[in-house]
């Protein structure tokens, strides 16, 4: 497992799949009782997962494999955790998460692997783990205040057994989320001699 920085997946998508995300994230801020947070805040992470798990069934499509979303994206109630199908050689269906994160502090892909990692709550582990990444610059320019599409990229996978290793080798008080470094990841390309 190694990930670097040409390993990143930089993806974009189409308009119509940037619309279609847009009216999911509507639908879940309208039909989805997420407490007392924010509205707007709501609103943004739920375009960031959308968005993400979009890009991950994109890239995977683009590349002759099987992907489609785990959960009815039309329901009253719809579920927010970002989860897909992947047949794997075998023709296993197998779940896949996808899992976002925001870098506020670090804008270059290189220091984004060697300072960020996929942390996952262990009863949230699927077979598969994306982390999708996005990153603000606010000291560069031109200066990025808020998540854009041009600075987003599908970083790297992870297998539940991967994390389950890693929570192992956390020490005791610090078990809470299984932890692996983005640059400890294993490479996306790497995943697709596993599916069909």
């Amino acid at each position: 497992m190694a990930v670097l920085p040409d390993d990143v997946i930089q993806f974009r998508l189409s308009e119509a799949e940037m619309n279609a995300a847009v009216t999911f994230a509507y639908h879940v801020l309208t039909h989805n009782h997420l407490g007392r947070s924010d509205p707007l805040n709501r609103f943004i992470q739920v375009l960031m997962d959308e968005l993400a798990e979009r890009m991950v069934i994109q890239w995977l499509h683009g590349n002759g494999k099987f992907a489609e979303p785990a959960s009815d994206k039309g329901a009253t109630n719809p579920e927010l955790r970002h989860e897909i199908w992947v047949t794997d050689i075998r023709g296993v269906k197998v779940r896949a998460a996808i899992h976002t994160f925001l870098s506020t502090n670090k804008s270059e892909i290189p220091d984004i692997l060697q300072f960020h990692s996929l942390s996952v709550d262990p009863n949230q582990l699927c077979g598969i783990n994306f982390s999708v990444g996005y990153w603000l610059q606010l000291r560069e320019k031109p200066r990025v205040k808020l998540p854009s599409l041009q600075q987003t990229a599908i970083i790297g996978w992870a297998s539940d057994k991967n994390l389950r290793e890693a929570l192992k080798s956390q020490p005791e008080q610090s078990r809470k989320y299984a932890a692996i470094k983005f640059c400890d990841l294993r490479p996306v390309n790497e995943l697709l001699q596993f599916l069909v």
